[in-house]
């Protein structure tokens, strides 16, 4: 069989054995600049290789250099991974078209993967073994625990250096939990290096994410009809504005007042100035009770239209499609909850109310 040609078929397209092969060839480093771009593990933002965590190089090249070992079954040929499996894991999914960030902290816990599609948080946890002897069932329960506190929807355990039990996967199971080994992971990145963005559906499915037929219509028609409801008015945000500046706003007010009529005494402009105060802040309290009906009005059609294709709608979707904060959306869905309107069955997590 010949080797297939790189100007028949992109890099990207030939399995990672012909990737390895091609890479394997190459002695010049012009040569090697020119294919670089179409490495699956070359980072073009920052110049840097996936694999090894530093700047992209010729002479540091794993490719080149051979740094692979081939697995048990001897059917594809695999990078050796070790404290960079959290990069790996990473690659796979930013190959699928999905940005990924990698090490992020969330109330005081660390995720070692962090990934949100379609509103979903999926928390990967990276776990490589090659003398300890590993504690799965601790880590299910650990993971368990974390889920409820940090809100996601599903955790992915991603074991390298261990075969997985069937204990274990049945513990993983009734926790709603997934379980990979390195054997697994592998032939999923394999397929993310081959198939790219079409391998996607595949991938969250293994996950236990199933893709929501619909959802970015769904988006787009609350972005065009129900956004506008999901802000407060330019009127309300001037007063709140100045609303740290009333005492003085009102001085200035007072002593305008004065200044037209000459015969005012102090008692009289002390008294336009608690009048001032006074319907300065009413009115402030007015434009934000009017807006804060409208807003909660606006996230009742747009948990109604999220249900659509969803049965629970997270804090962070919600105020990706409005002009407030998480924190906001989160203290008005409260509200809410406490008239029976909506509820939470899990941390930031909100359904409708029938």
């Amino acid at each position: 069989m010949r080797r297939p040609c790189e100007a028949e078929m992109g890099l990207n397209e030939l399995s990672p054995e012909w990737q390895y092969y091609i890479f394997r060839q190459i002695t010049k480093e012009a040569e090697w600049k020119k294919l670089r771009e179409k490495c699956p593990y070359y980072e073009p933002v920052h110049g840097e290789c996936s694999k090894t965590g530093s700047l992209c190089s010729f002479e540091g090249c794993p490719l080149r250099k051979g740094d692979f070992m081939r697995s048990k079954h001897g059917t594809r040929v695999i990078l050796r991974r070790g404290s960079l499996l959290e990069r790996d894991v990473a690659r796979m999914f930013k190959l699928i078209g999905i940005e990924p960030q990698l090490n992020v902290r969330v109330d005081d816990y660390e995720i070692d993967v962090l990934v949100i599609y379609q509103g979903r948080k999926i928390a990967v946890e990276c776990k490589q073994y090659e003398k300890s002897k590993p504690r799965v069932r601790n880590l299910i329960h650990e993971w368990h625990s974390k889920s409820r506190e940090l809100g996601v929807h599903k955790v992915l355990l991603v074991i390298a250096g261990y075969k997985i039990r069937e204990k274990d996967e049945e513990l993983a199971k009734k926790y709603g939990i997934t379980l990979w080994d390195e054997e697994k992971f592998d032939a999923l990145f394999s397929e993310a290096i081959e198939r790219r963005e079409a391998a996607r559906d595949k991938i969250l499915l293994e996950i236990g994410i199933e893709p929501c037929e619909g959802y970015e219509e769904v988006v787009k028609n609350i972005k065009s009809k129900i956004s506008p409801l999901l802000a407060y008015s330019s009127a309300y945000k001037a007063m709140k504005y100045l609303l740290p500046n009333y005492i003085l706003f009102g001085w200035i007010l007072a002593g305008i007042i004065a200044l037209l009529s000459p015969t005012l005494s102090f008692g009289q402009a002390i008294g336009y100035w608690l009048l001032i105060m006074c319907i300065l802040i009413l009115l402030t309290m007015g434009l934000r009770y009017r807006d804060r009906r409208r807003i909660c009005r606006g996230l009742l059609l747009a948990l109604a239209e999220f249900h659509k294709v969803r049965e629970t709608v997270t804090t962070e979707e919600l105020a990706s499609v409005s002009s407030l904060t998480a924190d906001e959306i989160r203290e008005l869905l409260e509200h809410l909850e406490k008239e029976y309107m909506v509820c939470s069955p899990y941390k930031d997590s909100w359904k409708l109310l029938p």
